[in-house]
């Protein structure tokens, strides 16, 4: 659990997450549909265990293509009715999350945040509503300078006063992020997100 907390404070870590309102049993069963004929060099192996969030999040993330994908769908402590995703790859393994919120007709949240001080800092959320992106939201600092970008409609989860000011890294901070967030149902400062006492899913990329 704490290197994921550690990516709620302002460090170099870079948190990233897809939280699911779905329930166990019915992504296990979409999980096995979407993966498990593809058990070949260049597919991927599902398979269920404890839950060990290290094992799909070892250090930093990497970039896509860098190493096997690793993929963690567990159940919260804090929301035993749902699902978090976690890969281990710096996007969050966005083209899995996309595959999975389509084929389920999902509403889900997809989030990453980082340190100030790293090359490429970033805060970005995307809002899915029935397996579709509706909103996609971004502060990033491309090597020393800072973007802010939006797609969609505004929500009334959004803390949208902040993404007129002045210092564009301040439109859409880590605060922000985590705010709406936690407006969306979904409360990333309880411990028990990062815990589970059930079996996990595994998605292991094969080489």
């Amino acid at each position: 659990m704490e290197q994921f907390v550690k990516g709620l404070a302002d460090t170099a870590e870079l948190l990233a997450l897809t939280c699911f309102n779905v329930d166990f049993d019915i992504m296990v069963a979409v999980v096995h549909d979407c993966f498990s004929d593809r058990e070949q060099i260049g597919g991927y192996k599902v398979s269920i265990g404890r839950a060990d969030l290290s094992r799909a999040r070892a250090g930093q993330p990497q970039a896509g293509g860098m190493h096997p994908a690793t993929a963690l769908i567990y159940r919260p402590r804090a929301y035993a009715d749902r699902c978090v995703f976690i890969a281990n790859m710096s996007d969050g393994w966005y083209t899995g999350v996309n595959m999975l919120a389509r084929e389920l007709h999902a509403d889900c949240l997809s989030l990453r945040t980082s340190g100030l001080e790293v090359k490429y800092s970033i805060n970005d959320l995307r809002i899915y509503r029935l397996g579709q992106e509706i909103r996609y939201v971004r502060a990033f600092k491309d090597g020393s300078q800072w973007e802010f970008f939006e797609k969609g409609e505004r929500l009334g989860i959004e803390s949208t006063s902040n993404y007129g000011k002045r210092r564009i890294r301040d439109r859409f901070n880590k605060e922000g992020l985590i705010e709406t967030a936690r407006a969306a149902g979904w409360d990333m400062r309880d411990p028990d997100l990062w815990q589970s006492d059930y079996p996990a899913i595994y998605i292991d990329e094969l080489r």
